[in-house]
């Protein structure tokens, strides 16, 4: 079955990129947008649903974007290279510039210059207002060159200052895409055995409630209207481990059987409904169930007819 990625780049030129690296893979469907932060966040969350198996994204946009999708969102990072080029490439015209942009950026620029000896200013940061204070204060430093990402590359040039995008290089696009591919297929594989589990349950027709601490299904091969109804008794008796009920929805008694386990540190229960053909019996000495067929037969038996005479 042939892969879908939805790739977002913040900026034009990793779309680009990214669309040279998707030749490489004509096993896979690719659509690339170009998106920064909140926008792209917004298109992953309208597009995320058609059929896609996972998001390549980058830096604060990959992080928006994981806030609001359910699929996995690869992010393609900066190797110590693409800083390394880009540190190099401003060395060619200045020696008075400074480094900021988002952690992925930042880190790897920290272990640079730290093996490397270079002193050069380094800023961290996590919101667009954050980057325009910031680059208020580099103006006031007198930088003549800024090194930086996306978001800070459009804050920078609105005031005028000389600015180099650090970008992501082919490899680590690629390396993305590899990165994508694994974490789909990882997924198929988990998807293809709970497949598995769940047809095997259904195929022998057991009644099965599994829910966790706070009442939620997890997995059920009741009718909603009926697993609603065992909810709503279980909440009635949550410490009972053996609940016997007369259920409307289906016009029979049930027993129902709980057990408790935990997966991830997280409590869960399983619920088994066991139908039952007549009230279960209690443990009161003077109630007593029959059938119907059963009574029938006792009074027969003890039925005493007396002769009529004239």
């Amino acid at each position: 079955m042939k892969r879908k990625i939805l790739g977002i780049a913040p900026y034009e030129e990793l779309n680009h990129s990214m669309h040279i690296i998707s030749e490489q893979y004509p096993e896979v469907e690719t659509t690339i947008y170009t998106a920064d932060l909140v926008e792209g966040q917004t298109l992953a969350a309208e597009l995320y649903t058609d059929g896609y198996d996972a998001i390549i994204s980058r830096g604060g946009t990959a992080k928006l974007i994981r806030q609001v999708v359910s699929l996995p969102v690869i992010d393609v990072s900066l190797s110590i290279y693409d800083v390394l080029s880009s540190i190099r490439l401003a060395e060619n015209y200045t020696n008075n510039f400074a480094i900021v942009g988002y952690p992925s950026i930042t880190e790897k620029a920290h272990l640079l210059c730290d093996l490397l000896g270079y002193k050069i200013e380094i800023h961290t940061i996590d919101e667009t207002l954050d980057a325009d204070a910031l680059l208020d204060t580099l103006v006031g430093k007198n930088y003549e060159l800024i090194l930086c990402d996306a978001i800070t590359n459009r804050i920078a040039l609105l005031k005028s200052l000389n600015t180099i995008l650090i970008t992501s290089g082919f490899e680590s696009i690629k390396s993305a895409y590899e990165d994508a591919l694994s974490i789909i297929d990882h997924v198929e594989q988990v998807k293809h055995k709970k497949e598995i589990m769940k047809k095997g349950i259904l195929s022998q027709h057991q009644e099965l409630l599994l829910y966790d601490a706070t009442y939620t299904i997890e997995f059920s091969t009741l009718a909603p209207t009926f697993a609603e109804e065992i909810i709503k008794v279980l909440k009635m008796k949550p410490e009972k481990k053996e609940i016997h009920h007369y259920s409307r929805t289906q016009n029979r008694y049930v027993t129902l059987t709980i057990k408790s386990y935990t997966v991830d540190r997280q409590k869960y229960f399983s619920c088994f409904i066991h139908k039952n053909s007549a009230p279960p019996v209690t443990n009161k000495p003077d109630i007593s169930y029959q059938k119907k067929p059963e009574v029938a037969d006792s009074f027969a038996k003890k039925t005493v007819f007396f002769p009529i005479y004239p």
